[in-house]
């Protein structure tokens, strides 16, 4: 199966980042930043909410026969849907119109819940593309927002690098690290400064210590010796 390379489907301004593996079966798509605008719900072409929209251009596998597209699906976590149902290719019956349209959508919602997740919104489609219930494609979008902009409907700037430094301050001010993190911190950090066995031990109990084993020594050997002296006196034959 000759898998093909996603195009942008729109023009943002926005670094647009297309990787993929050997065999193209999985695709990575990152998006550095950009200007984007919210605008309103649309349902006669899939616009289900008021958000901003990005999308990619995703075209079937050269060698897959036009019959065989009546049962490809996509999926994006939320059920297969089939690919001849996608509404933003109007033919799949003409060989140059084999493609598919998928969006994500972004609102001021999701780029504040971002910040808890690290700033980037996230989506994942997998493609069966000859509809034998197994996934030929692996799709996956990532969106970096803490230097991305967007407005509201109105044209107002609801969020920019600026809002999304505030909006991280306020996270960190929500979540503090408790005592027994910072604990386990300090613990982390130290664990390359502890002594090792005998480091770090005071010289004068060094000497104690040492003292005390020679004179243990000593004290034997002092035993010893005074019982030879007296046997000698003892038996005269020393």
């Amino acid at each position: 199966m000759t898998l093909q390379v996603p195009e942008e489907a729109e023009s943002h301004d926005a670094d647009v980042e297309i990787k993929w593996n050997k065999n193209k079966s999985v695709i990575d798509v990152t998006y550095d930043g950009g200007k984007f605008e919210i605008v309103k719900a649309d349902h006669s072409i899939g616009r289900n909410i008021d958000a901003a929209w990005f999308g990619l251009k995703v075209k079937a596998p050269t060698d897959v026969k036009l019959a065989d597209l009546q049962n490809a699906t996509y999926n994006m976590g939320t059920g297969n849907k089939f690919f001849t149902a996608n509404e933003d290719s109007t033919d799949k019956t003409k060989t140059d119109n084999r493609y598919i349209l998928l969006y994500g959508s972004i609102t001021e919602e999701k780029l504040n819940e971002s910040v808890k997740s690290g700033n980037i919104i996230s989506y994942t489609w997998t493609l069966d593309w000859n509809g034998d219930g197994a996934v030929d494609q692996t799709i996956n979008i990532k969106v970096s927002t803490s230097t991305l902009e967007l407005k509201n409907i109105d044209k107002e700037t609801v969020w920019n690098e600026k809002i999304a430094e505030m909006a991280e301050t306020q996270v960190k001010n929500e979540n503090p690290a408790t005592p027994a993190e910072e604990t386990t911190a300090t613990e982390e950090s130290g664990k390359d400064s502890q002594p090792k066995t005998g480091e770090g031990i005071p010289m004068a109990l060094v000497g104690m210590m040492t003292l005390g084993l020679a004179g243990a020594y000593t004290f034997k050997k002092s035993n010893v010796f005074r019982r030879r002296q007296r046997l000698c006196r003892r038996n005269s034959y020393c």
